[in-house]
């Protein structure tokens, strides 16, 4: 009898649901959906978790991928939930159609949300609905769908002012890289107002009061503001007839009381070459090739840039303690690269770059080294 009662005990128990289980946050684009026509500025709304970037992937007749993803996006920190991913200014693309991918790095390997088909169409002919399918009407499951599509134009935000403070006394530039001749020169505070983003890289297009506009690098100033509202600038294109670099006024406490000096003597990667989407270790070292120790540890700061078009790829920091005369010191630096594989990168690498560790000369701190990054995975 006692058997039958602890029988039917346990039918009764195990007939209950299960507890629900608490799921992991997901990563996802809630708008635009696919089939989609862009024209102008464009809200991207969903969820992610940080880091995370934006692409577009061109795509062909038979909506197969054509080509190299473009980044059209920085790297944003801050993880969404069920809000603005990103405000994308299309005209910085040209018109055709696109996979809208999105970029979650925040595992390994990167995760990649992907809407597809969307149209980006800023010039339309004057035979163009307001918002059509991009390719045969087979790719709408409904009619529904377009009859009840959300405007294509969003809103304009006029964007609020951004400023960049500068860290260290830094050249403002013609383009988008160091290949480009100085324009101006920001010392050490000085500000400057974002006008754009560079269309093929990180760099910011500033204006300064004296009212010169050019580029600067993004890791040399401090910003106020929000640039994801601003519109893409095309850079000048290369060659240019080169300019003198305008000299700048040295700081009246610029110059260190001390003999110590910091140098990169050494870089490896581990494994070498690079692999896509596989973490693997910089190992740099640094030297105080001086008779006095330094005073202080310090940062260093490494970007991974694509040679061909300048966009930064990857960037991280390291750190470093502080050296006694003659000594070196060798940092171990994990960093991921997943875009651009089988096509040449450039590790740009800034050695105590906004310059806390006093030293006799600031301008030994820059080391650069190129690699071709292999497929692997990706």
């Amino acid at each position: 009898m006692k058997i039958r009662w602890l029988l039917l005990w346990i039918l009764a128990f195990s007939s209950l649901p299960l507890l629900a289980q608490p799921t992991a946050a997901t990563n996802a684009i809630s708008f635009p959906p696919p089939v989609y026509v862009v024209r102008g500025t464009l809200t991207i709304t969903g969820s992610a978790v940080a880091p995370y970037y934006f692409q577009v992937q061109p795509l062909g007749g038979d909506l197969a991928p054509v080509g190299s993803p473009s980044p059209i996006s920085l790297i944003a920190t801050t993880p969404v939930q069920d809000s603005t991913l990103l405000v994308w200014e299309s005209a910085a693309i040209s018109d055709g159609v696109y996979a809208l991918e999105m970029i979650v790095n925040a595992q390994t390997p990167p995760q990649i949300v992907s809407v597809s088909p969307i149209r980006v169409e800023n010039t339309p002919s004057r035979f163009s609905p307001t918002q059509a399918p991009i390719a045969n009407t087979t790719l709408i499951p409904t009619p529904q769908i377009i009859l009840t599509a959300r405007p294509v134009i969003a809103p304009t935000i006029a964007p609020q002012a951004v400023s960049a403070r500068s860290l260290i006394q830094a050249n403002v530039r013609l383009g988008d890289s160091a290949s480009y001749p100085g324009v101006a020169v920001l010392d050490v505070g000085q500000t400057a107002t974002v006008i754009g983003r560079s269309s093929r890289s990180a760099w910011l297009q500033v204006s300064l009061a004296s009212g010169q506009v050019g580029f600067i690098a993004p890791e040399l100033v401090a910003l106020n503001g929000e640039i994801s509202g601003l519109p893409f600038v095309e850079p000048p294109p290369l060659p240019y007839t080169r300019t003198p670099l305008p000299t700048a006024t040295p700081l009246a406490t610029a110059t260190p009381i001390t003999r110590a000096n910091l140098r990169v003597v050494a870089l490896r990667t581990d494994p070498s070459p690079p692999i896509c989407n596989q973490t693997f270790s910089l190992y740099v070292t640094v030297q105080n090739d001086s008779p006095e120790r330094t005073r202080s540890s310090g940062v260093m700061t490494v970007i991974d840039r694509h040679r061909n078009s300048g966009t930064v790829a990857a960037n991280t920091v390291g750190g470093f303690p502080a050296l006694d005369p003659y000594t070196t010191f060798e940092m171990r630096i994990p960093l991921t690269v997943g875009i651009y594989y089988d096509e040449t990168h450039r590790l740009e690498m800034f050695l105590d770059a906004n310059n806390e560790v006093p030293e006799v000369n600031e301008g030994d701190n820059g080391f650069v080294q190129d690699y071709t990054l292999q497929r692997g995975g990706c």
